[in-house]
């Protein structure tokens, strides 16, 4: 597989004749197996060059085997293990293996490196690129005190170092013919002394290695931060005089902080101010839990950050993935430890168990975060344009602006957030509050007659104002859309609102939260992806969940192995133009090894509105805009079986009558649906037997919609049943919103994120907070409707250049009165723990 041994007497014959000039042995031109991975553009990520896909550097540490031998011990006559292992960590799911070279074994002397170790490196990098693989080369190890040499440990500080920028310059100048090379690691775990002189250049060993390392062993009225920023640039000029284009990090210790305490001089913005990313070594405290995620925060610099080292050394392996889980906004790759692959035995030891169990999960981490990271980013003006400003105002007091610091340390207490364009979402929400799936002790599946979430606390914004989202779309108004998810989200992220529409100031009194709700298709189908992203660039560990997913899994545990489903997805128009549910459904049928389905859409204009009362959709005198006018059928008026009193005019009229009831609209939308299906040129192969509710408004009128298919199945014309053969007897409705509680539970428990004192949270006065968007009175050229909401015109006007920033609208505490007659109806009969909460 190598490419070196046919080179090796030529490489030793040059060598004798330039015994002290570097020599970096040629490889001839071939296409790179491998893209270079390089810093995205928003110098928070990496990606592989030439793509916009995101990649995580994560993988494993190989430092020593199982009997603690280090590479250089083993590489050259046990050749097939390294390739053996190497394979063994592709398929456990590693990107970047990290591995440890030496600088005893590197280096001859002072001025001269070993050529049979530069041409192990070389072999090295051809089997990372044939596996697959990248590689963390760090570099001036001395781990094992009897391979230091006896010259080195002689020289004086500048002397080491220079004996140090060879060995980079050896080191790059291999390293620069392959793009298998993920970063040059300039030390693990350096550290600058003190004002009396360290003892030795190397620090306490553990399990018989030295992993620390001092750079200077006293400061010599020199500061720390000074010293190792020097130290940096001058070990990375050496590396860029052969290699320009990998990335150069240092492995820094968990207490490079500049705190008080123990301090390695590395403080990572000073020190880092010189590095391509970050590196961290993390080792979790179980009696501890807010000291590593208040070390993380404290890397968050703007730069890529790579957990390089991590192991549940002082925490259990559940703990440590919560920590992962919990952090993965604010880490761009997680390196732990293989150690080679032990042989099975019937009765292995406690160490062998842990480990095993923990490669096994840390494995499964692995594999899931490349699925999680296969998808390219959005480019959206309003995601780019929110991010900016949010970093321009990091201490959350302007409109749509964020506290950052609010999650650097423990934030199980904080509240849940859920958020809709307006009331539908409330629906998501009742079943947050009564939802009973799991038993709250061992959080396992199984009810145990009490709320899942019965000492959280919610905070639930309606975008009243702006709703209906589904009709952005439809007037090419998409990224506005997103844009208005983003606003949504930093509300609850934030501390801001409002006492009324007409206050002369914000309050700063709402609490972050932990983790947001999408309770909006629309939103999910437009805006998810962007607010994962805006999470990201922010570095703020909350996690997001959308209803859309919960409804395709939803599918799946309908659908046996082998059954084919005809599904209907009722939703907005906006969440049908974006094909959001017939992805995510055909996706997890996919993955789940199920036969693909026919999904088919029916996206209602009016419905939404017509459930909140908006008067553009129904009242007394309906108001003009998006909606209108209905595309009523006169033909199907005996299909239809309108309510006379739910229709502003009839068809014997010169103009279409318009509807104006709840039930009319839903007779509209699911006749329309049917007659689709039954005029298409190609009907489907089997009858609708699966509805997804794919609004969460929808499920206030559930019942009423299910009825509608069974008198349409029934339906008689012309001695002919038009729609039972597109209609099953068995109809499953799916709710997404029962099936978001299960997600939100899960995830809950997986980041070990339920709040830490259930007594206190349970006896908490402001249990449920909830908030409603209303027209901004003062807002300059603000164009009203007569019973003072935002005109249609002027809504579905406004672009994201000159309007998302504007505060046209204002957030305040929602109140019963606020709402329309007919939606108090609603939730005071449908959704009573919601009722029971709303002032």
């Amino acid at each position: 597989m190598s490419r070196w041994p046919v080179l090796r007497m030529l490489i030793l014959s040059v060598f004798q004749l330039f015994p002290v000039a570097l020599f970096a042995p040629a490889v001839a031109a071939e296409p790179p197996l491998l893209p270079r991975v390089v810093v995205d553009a928003d110098g928070t990520g990496f990606i592989q060059s030439g793509t916009e896909v995101e990649f995580q550097a994560s993988g494993f540490n190989y430092d020593h085997d199982l009997q603690g031998r280090l590479l250089e011990d083993y590489w050259h006559d046990e050749w097939s293990l390294v390739e053996r292992d190497f394979h063994s960590m592709k398929q456990l799911g590693a990107a970047v293996v990290r591995v440890h070279l030496q600088f005893g074994r590197f280096m001859e002397t002072p001025e001269q490196p070993r050529q049979a170790e530069l041409e192990k490196l070389a072999q090295l990098l051809d089997l990372a690129e044939h596996e697959g693989l990248y590689l963390n080369l760090t570099g001036l190890g001395c781990y094992h005190k009897s391979d230091v040499p006896a010259w080195y440990d002689s020289l004086d500080e500048n002397a080491r170092w220079k004996a140090q920028q060879m060995f980079w310059r050896s080191v790059a100048g291999v390293g620069k013919h392959s793009t298998a090379v993920f970063c040059y690691d300039l030390m693990n775990e350096p550290v600058v002394g003190g004002d009396k002189p360290a003892a030795d250049w190397l620090g306490p060993a553990f399990a018989g290695k030295h992993f620390v390392q001092f750079i200077a062993r006293e400061t010599r009225g020199r500061t720390r931060v000074d010293i190792a920023r020097q130290w940096v640039q001058t070990m990375k000029s050496a590396v860029r005089e052969q290699d320009r284009e990998a990335l150069v990090t240092v492995g820094m210790v968990d207490w490079s902080l500049d705190r008080p305490g123990l301090t390695s001089g590395f403080v990572p913005r000073e020190a880092g101010a010189d590095l391509d990313f970050l590196s961290v070594h993390i080792y979790p405290d179980q009696k501890n839990r807010a000291l590593a995620t208040e070390t993380l925060a404290g890397f968050q610099t703007g730069k890529p950050v790579v957990v390089e080292e991590t192991f549940p050394l002082k925490c259990s392996a559940t703990d440590l993935e919560a920590f992962m889980h919990g952090s993965q906004n604010r880490v761009q790759g997680w390196i732990s430890f293989f150690w080679g692959t032990p042989e099975t035995t019937a009765n292995p030891s406690l160490s062998a168990a842990v480990t095993a169990d923990w490669t096994d999960r840390f494995s499964g981490f692995l594999k899931a975060s490349v699925r999680g990271s296969s998808t390219s980013k959005v480019p959206s003006e309003a995601l780019q344009k929110i991010v900016a400003h949010v970093q321009q105002h990091p201490d959350g007091q302007a409109a749509y602006s964020l506290d950052l610091s609010a999650w650097d340390s423990e934030t199980r207490d904080l509240p849940i957030g859920v958020f809709d364009s307006g009331i539908g979402g409330l629906t998501v929400l009742e079943s947050l509050l009564t939802a009973d799936n799991f038993n709250n002790k061992t959080l396992q599946p199984g009810a145990d007659g009490a709320s899942d979430f019965g000492n959280e606390r919610f905070v639930y914004f309606g975008d009243q104002a702006n709703m209906p989202y589904g009709n952005y779309p439809r007037e090419d108004r998409e990224d506005f859309l997103r844009g208005l998810v983003l606003r949504d989200a930093i509300f609850l992220l934030g501390r801001r609102s409002w006492d009324a529409a007409d206050a002369e100031q914000p309050r700063l009194t709402k609490p972050p939260v932990k983790a947001i709700v999408i309770a909006c298709n629309t939103a999910t189908a437009f805006g998810l992806p962007a607010v994962q992203q805006a999470f990201k660039r922010w570095r703020i560990p909350v996690f997001v969940i959308g209803v859309v997913d919960s409804g395709a899994r939803g599918v799946l545990e309908r659908t046996s192995a082998g059954q084919r489903r005809s599904i209907a997805v009722l939703a907005t128009v906006g969440t049908c133009s974006s094909n959001a549910y017939p992805r995510a459904i055909d996706n997890t049928l996919t993955l789940a090894g199920r036969p693909a389905s026919e999904v088919f859409q029916r996206g209602s204009r009016g419905l939404a509105g017509a459930i909140e009362g908006d008067p553009v959709f129904v009242g007394p005198d309906r108001l003009p805009g998006v909606a209108a006018p209905d595309q009523l059928d006169p033909t199907l008026q005996d299909v239809y079986q309108f309510d006379p009193a739910g229709l502003l005019g009839d068809f014997q009229g010169q103009q279409q009558p318009k509807l104006n009831s709840v039930k009319n609209y839903i007779r509209f939308e699911v006749v329309s649906l049917l007659e689709s299906l039954r005029t298409a040129e190609t009907p489907p192969r089997q009858p609708i037997d699966t509805i997804v509710l794919g609004c969460t408004h929808f499920p206030l009128v559930r019942a009423e919609l299910e009825l509608e298919f069974r008198r349409l199945r029934n339906l008689q014309r012309q001695g002919q049943f038009p729609y039972r053969s597109l209609i099953a007897e068995k109809l499953e409705l799916i709710d997404p919103a029962s099936l978001t509680a299960v997600d939100l539970f899960r995830e809950l428990a997986r980041r070990q994120l339920f709040v830490s004192n259930n007594e206190v949270a349970a006896n908490a006065t402001n249990r449920l907070m909830f908030f409603l968007s209303v027209p901004n009175v003062r807002f300059p050229g603000i164009q009203l409707t007569a019973d003072g909401g935002l005109e249609t015109a002027w809504k579905y006007g406004r672009s994201v250049q000159e309007n998302l920033l504007q505060e046209d609208t204002r957030i305040v505490p929602l109140k019963t009165e606020q709402l329309p007659a007919a939606s108090r109806a609603l939730i005071r009969g449908r959704l009573p723990a919601v009722s029971a909460g709303i002032p």
